[in-house]
């Protein structure tokens, strides 16, 4: 099978700023359902407050979003 590829349109994703945010696209994408925040923050970070939690899912869910939009390639115009 090999490693796991990460690929937006036909570019590959080589880098995640941390290992929780390519962990948590995989978690959406194979659950392929949406989820509450606090449902997330519950999952990712069972032993932290709920503050904290909520937190986290939103620097996270920032940090997939520069990633997703930095390796987006160019479209061209029609």
């Amino acid at each position: 099978m090999g490693p796991l590829q990460v690929r937006l349109d036909t570019v590959l994703i080589r880098r995640f700023e941390f290992e929780r945010v390519r962990a948590l696209l995989l978690y959406l994408a194979v659950e392929g359902i949406c989820h509450e925040r606090s449902w997330l923050a519950y999952m990712f970070w069972p032993d932290s407050p709920l503050k904290t939690g909520l937190q986290n899912v939103r620097q996270t869910l920032a940090a997939l979003k520069r990633t997703l939009q930095t390796q987006q390639p160019e479209r061209q115009e029609p």
